[in-house]
């Protein structure tokens, strides 16, 4: 048998929790520790899709990214988006953990997923100031239009596509908050999730190059390494809602 404990100490052992920034809101979301747990599905965020999937096929742990308890709630009716979520998972005895910016930092993690995808080497990078995010200063005369068509992206900021990369960094989700250190840096092409209208005209004025594939499809990676691992320690049924 497995017990839900068993699964939070494996994963805590991945993406510690001192990793996570001070505001996040991850570990345990919803259940009791010492639940068995024989089936288990991952998704990135509590939405419609996840719902209808636990509610064709009963899970006992969902296993998400972004966490849904960031404010106090005040009330509880089962008609809000809330209230539907907690009620059917109440109903259905499923547990929720949530691994969000721990997971973004971590080795192995979102970030170093997203890193992957393009070819680059995790362990080469060196690190943003905040832990979240690589750049590389070698990138061995990389194009940057060949690194735009890996995948659907928009190409957003400095517009100067035949030029050679010579430094790149990698931000998964938002890279709003590492703009102006991408600036200090030298960097000249960043690969990110989004970024805001004030962001790109920065990078437009500051000669950085964005490549730009939408928030979550810049951190579905990761669900894959997540089942890998769960899967090589854990003889249990695992899916991916995405």
């Amino acid at each position: 048998m497995v017990y839900l404990q068993q699964i939070i100490d494996f994963l805590d052992q991945w993406a510690p929790r001192e990793l996570a920034a001070k505001w996040d809101s991850i570990g345990l979301q919803l259940g009791e520790p010492t639940s068995e747990i024989k089936s288990i599905v991952l998704s990135l965020d509590v939405d419609s899709l996840l719902l209808d999937t636990i509610k064709k096929e009963p899970t006992d742990l969902v296993i998400t990214h972004h966490p849904i308890f960031f404010k106090p709630i005040r009330s509880l009716r089962y008609e809000s988006d809330m209230g539907r979520i907690l009620k059917l998972f109440i109903t259905q005895n499923c547990h929720l953990f949530t691994m969000h910016t721990n997971l973004d930092a971590a080795e192995g993690g979102v970030n170093d997923c997203l890193i992957k995808a393009f070819n680059f080497e995790p362990k080469q990078g060196i690190s943003l100031s905040d832990g979240f995010g690589k750049f590389y200063t070698h990138t061995s005369n990389s194009s940057f239009n060949d690194l735009l068509n890996l995948f659907p992206a928009k190409q957003l900021g400095y517009n100067d596509p035949k030029s050679p990369i010579n430094r790149i960094a990698f931000c998964c989700g938002s890279g709003h908050g590492f703009i102006h250190e991408l600036a200090d840096l030298n960097i000249d092409c960043m690969v990110t999730g989004e970024i805001t209208y004030h962001d790109e005209v920065f990078c437009e004025m500051n000669g950085i190059r964005v490549i730009a594939l939408g928030h979550r499809e810049s951190e579905l990676f990761v669900l894959d390494e997540i089942k890998s691992r769960l899967s090589h320690t854990f003889n249990l049924p695992i899916r991916i809602c995405s």
